[in-house]
Formats: structure tokens, C-alpha cells, sequence
């Protein structure tokens, strides 16, 4: 499929989005349609000549799929807060399972906003609806099926991302749900929750709804009886911050932790992570050697303005508005 082939509506975004990257962004549509929409049928991949490809491997529902990367691309254009993966518990699989984790919840916060864009431009429509569920059938063991509940965090994912798919979702899903996925569904519904309270509507707002159910998912899971992640100091949020905040010197704004259990991917050697002082987030981390990390040089950093440091250490920031 070409670009001449979209819609209009498709089009429209193809242009927004287009004029944030100085390469052409090449989408392709496969003629294949399974009758399911899940998330894993489109793909975002830099090639190697530094152009941007969006791969929909299945046609099924095709406007939703498409309209759903391109937003995703279009809000980290204009400064809506990204995830980091610049620490390391030297444990890669279990750095593996903690990012992938994250950044479903994180995707699941940036879903309420794509989710509203998509529904207000006419792209969740009764047939995308028909494949979504069908798609979460296929991919969801019933609980009774697994009586050791060995995917019950997956299922809390799935179901969450549902719920925001379908507003909250009506009755008749609601008991359905309920019915199919007792224990985990009522997880989902805690997180969706966290996720409702306040509307998400721009970088600051996004940024303050993913640290919140990054702590709810720990909650969910030492209720389901799991270990916590500590999702808030193993994975950089991009700071927002407002022009007071960036005019303060960094000691009002962040402190600067040396984690014993976190190590800098940079140096491989102990990390030193920025925490903001009022939402305890990891916002940038320092991979310095240690022989350089002397009291002179975290003075002098902590003297600077919080926007003279994030410039020096090239961390991307957005601005509050």
C-alpha cells in the first residue's frame, strides 16, 4: 500500500508527523487480514539510513493500526516524556522482563491519550472494535484454564489496555471480564483507575500518570503476591519541568543517589541516578567513573541551574506549560 492509497484522515497525520523527521517515514501495509487487532501487528524500525518505517503486518482494521504509530510518533515529537533505559542490574533477563514491563504500563498511559485522538477521528470503529476482541480472545487463557495463574500478570496487562481501547468498558464486557478473568481483572480495573482519575492531556500530566501506576503495578503485585520492581529507579522519565524549575539550582530540584544495586550501562560501574525531590522518579543518570565522582564535582553540579546541567549532560527535557 502507498500513501496515495490512505485516507484523507490518514494522510492528515502522515503530514503531521512528517514534519518532525527530515526523512521520509515509509509505511507499509500487509494485503493479509487474520480478523484480529493486536498491538504487536505494527512495528516502528529504523533503517540504516536513518529513515523510519512503520510496518502493519496484518490488514485487519489497518486505519487504527496505522493511526495508532503515528500518534505515538507524533506526541515524542512534540515533547511528551520518553522512557531511558540507562541503568542495568547486571541481570539481563531480568532487565529484559522489567523493561518490557515498564514500558507496557508506560504505553498503556500514553494509550489513554492516543486512544481519545483515535476515537474523535473516527478510527475506533464498530469493525475495529469486533477485531479487538478477537484479538484479546486469541491471546488470553481463561483463569480456570490456568489453575496455577502463572500468566496472571500478563492477563492485568492485557486487560488494562482493553479497558482503555473501550472507555472503561460497558456492562455486558464488564461481567464478561469479570466472569473469564476474576483475579486478574480486578487488578486491571485498580490500574485503570490510577489511570482515569485525572485527565492526560499533555507531557506533565503523561509523565505524572505513568509514575503513578508504575507505584499502583507494585501495589498489584505484592498483592498478587509477587516481588516489586522499582520501576521509578531502574527506568528514566524525561523530565517536564516549568521555567522556575529550570532557572533553580539542581540541588532544590533533584538528588543525585549512588545505587548499590543499579549500574550505569554507560561504565558498567555503579550508577549515580538523578531522583526529583518531589516524585522520587529517576529523571537522568550519570555514568562517570568512579575516580572522577569526587565531592568538587558533584558541588559544582549541584550548583548549576537545572537547565545549564540537563544541557551539559544532554538530557532531553520538555517544558511545563
Amino acid at each position: 500500500m502507498t500513501t496515495t492509497e490512505f485516507s484523507p484522515e490518514i494522510q492528515s497525520l502522515i503530514d503531521q508527523v512528517q514534519k518532525n523527521y527530515p526523512q521520509p517515514i515509509k509505511i507499509r501495509v500487509a494485503d493479509a487480514a487474520s480478523g484480529m487487532l493486536k498491538h504487536d501487528q505494527a512495528q516502528r524500525v529504523l533503517n540504516n539510513d536513518g529513515s523510519l518505517a512503520i510496518l502493519i503486518t496484518d490488514a485487519t482494521a489497518a486505519d487504527y493500526a496505522l493511526s495508532h504509530e503515528l500518534l505515538h510518533l507524533l506526541l515524542l515529537s512534540i515533547g511528551f516524556p520518553q522512557i531511558m533505559t540507562d541503568v542495568t542490574t547486571q541481570d539481563a533477563q531480568l532487565d529484559e522482563q522489567l523493561v518490557a514491563t515498564g514500558t507496557t504500563l508506560y504505553n498503556a498511559a500514553v494509550h489513554m491519550v492516543i486512544q481519545k485522538e483515535q476515537a474523535a477521528h473516527g478510527f475506533v470503529t464498530t469493525e475495529a472494535k469486533q477485531a479487538y476482541l478477537e484479538g484479546l480472545r486469541d491471546n488470553l487463557t481463561l483463569e480456570k484454564d490456568d489453575p496455577e495463574n502463572k500468566w496472571v500478570i500478563f492477563r492485568v496487562l492485557t486487560l488494562l489496555d482493553a479497558l482503555i481501547f473501550f472507555d472503561g468498558g460497558n456492562q455486558q464486557l464488564l461481567k464478561q471480564w469479570t466472569a473469564d478473568y476474576p483475579i486478574a481483572f480486578a487488578q486491571a480495573e485498580i490500574l485503570y483507575r490510577v489511570l482515569a482519575r485525572k485527565t492526560i492531556d499533555s507531557p506533565f500530566t503523561l509523565r505524572r500518570a505513568v509514575i503513578n501506576l508504575w507505584i499502583a503495578f507494585d501495589r498489584v503485585l505484592s498483592t498478587l503476591g509477587f516481588a516489586e520492581t522499582n520501576l521509578q529507579q531502574l527506568l528514566t522519565l524525561t523530565p517536564v519541568l516549568s521555567e522556575r524549575q529550570l532557572r533553580l539550582e539542581v540541588r532544590q530540584v533533584y538528588d543525585i543517589l549512588h545505587s548499590e544495586n543499579l549500574f550505569a550501562t554507560a561504565t558498567n560501574q555503579k550508577a549515580y541516578v538523578g531522583i526529583g525531590k518531589s516524585d522520587q522518579q529517576n529523571a537522568f543518570v550519570l555514568g562517570i567513573p568512579e575516580d572522577k565522582a569526587t565531592p568538587e564535582y558533584f558541588k559544582r553540579l549541584y550548583d548549576l541551574s537545572v537547565q545549564a546541567f540537563l544541557d551539559e549532560i544532554g538530557m532531553p527535557y520538555s517544558l511545563r506549560k
